[in-house]
């Protein structure tokens, strides 16, 4: 207790010194403190003086200082309610990123099984044309062959173009018109002729001549796999989008 009250003293006293601004007054101040005066009336009424003049200073010291840790605290919560912000607008893009893959990975699916579905449409198209060509018509084999598949590539090009790939006209991605139908036309036939029949040639003469595979199995392994690469070669390349 008496070094506090020591302590409180002379902070008083230095707080005195400094507002007060007669040299008398800073002295009896000073000699009140410094006075040998034992335990009397007269001592602790000094302190009690000393104390009491005190009370202001330290009253005035504490209010900037509570002022400081008030903005610290606010300055702290708009730092936490900034974070927090900035954490969820994060977890928002990835949501939204992590949709749009798994959107993107539907429509592909979908478009992959509305390919197969033209495509198989158009096999059945292919045989058509050929028996009709070769055994009611009584055309060579090779000529009827070489219309039945493009009478197939016709058909499979016309309804990619407004099935499989009907998402990308009406977004405008892929422009209808009879010019740009033309070109993607010339590109399907070539995208197909070249990947079927180089394709199948290729893997054929793999599997047959050189694994001795069955060749009706090779010729399934062959199909599923070219039909792939064209899904892939149309998507990119025949159907992919152009510029004005």
């Amino acid at each position: 207790m008496k070094t506090d009250a020591n302590c409180c003293a002379e902070s008083g006293l230095r707080g005195m010194r400094m507002c007060a601004g007669d040299a008398a007054s800073r002295q009896a101040v000073e000699g009140e403190r410094v006075a040998p005066r034992g335990t009397n009336q007269n001592s602790r009424n000094g302190l009690v003086f000393a104390g009491a003049g005190s009370c202001k200073p330290c009253a005035g010291n504490e209010m900037p200082a509570s002022v400081g840790r008030a903005g610290d605290s606010l300055s702290a919560n708009r730092l936490a309610a900034n974070s927090l912000r900035e954490s969820s607008a994060r977890a928002g893009r990835e949501d939204a990123a992590e949709i749009g893959k798994n959107l993107t990975r539907t429509r592909t699916l979908v478009r992959w099984c509305k390919f197969n579905f033209v495509g198989a449409i158009g096999i059945c198209v292919q045989f058509g044309v050929l028996f009709l060509l070769k055994s009611v018509l009584h055309f060579h084999y090779l000529a009827a062959t070489a219309v039945a598949v493009e009478a197939a590539v016709v058909h499979n090009f016309f309804w990619h173009e407004r099935f499989t790939w009907a998402d990308r006209i009406k977004s405008g991605r892929v422009q209808l018109s009879w010019k740009k139908s033309l070109a993607r036309f010339v590109r399907f036939n070539l995208a197909n002729g070249l990947v079927s029949i180089a394709g199948n040639l290729g893997m054929m003469r793999v599997m047959v001549g050189w694994a001795h595979m069955n060749y009706l199995a090779a010729n399934g392994i062959a199909i599923a796999v070219c039909s792939l690469l064209n899904f892939v070669v149309s998507d990119g390349w025949v159907f992919g989008g152009e510029e004005e």
